[in-house]
């Protein structure tokens, strides 16, 4: 089978900047926009940036601040307890996570498999949703599987 060269420099040229403010959806888009960047700012961007600036005061609840500049940085970066908590955070990350995706996945493979059935041991509404063989929804899911509900 033969490949074909396909042009696309028409396709590129209207899909620039003269096609973007043809369409005038960027005031749209803005709106839409808005209050999720507000959240992220208020919620994120704006308590990181205070963390740090206060990083840089002994700030006590009660008191005035005193600035002690790159001291409390220093007393974290040579504390036994930041390097455990580190190790700690690390070992999670690099070990546990996945791991755990690893398993996660392995499972819903296993049960969503149609060759292995699930266990007898296990509850059948682990493996099956809420609607019974005609697609309704079960009043009471934790009814007997075999029985049938009268409407």
């Amino acid at each position: 089978m033969a490949v074909m060269p396909v042009d696309v420099s028409a396709a590129v040229a209207t899909t620039g900047q003269a096609g973007r403010k043809k369409r005038g959806d960027g005031k749209a888009a803005t709106g839409f926009l808005a209050p999720s960047m507000l959240g992220l700012l208020a919620f994120t961007a704006f308590p990181i940036v205070a963390s740090l600036i206060i990083g840089f005061y002994n700030w006590p609840v009660i008191g005035s601040r005193t600035f002690t500049g790159l001291k409390n940085y220093e007393t974290l970066l040579t504390s036994e307890e930041f390097r455990t908590a580190v190790l700690n955070t690390l070992v999670f990350v690099i070990l546990y996570l996945p791991l755990n995706i690893v398993i996660s996945l392995g499972l819903a493979v296993w049960i969503g498999s149609k060759s292995i059935k699930a266990p007898r041991a296990l509850p059948h509404h682990l493996f099956h949703s809420g609607r019974d063989t005609r697609g309704r929804q079960r009043g009471d899911l934790l009814a007997d599987p075999g029985s049938e509900r009268a409407d």
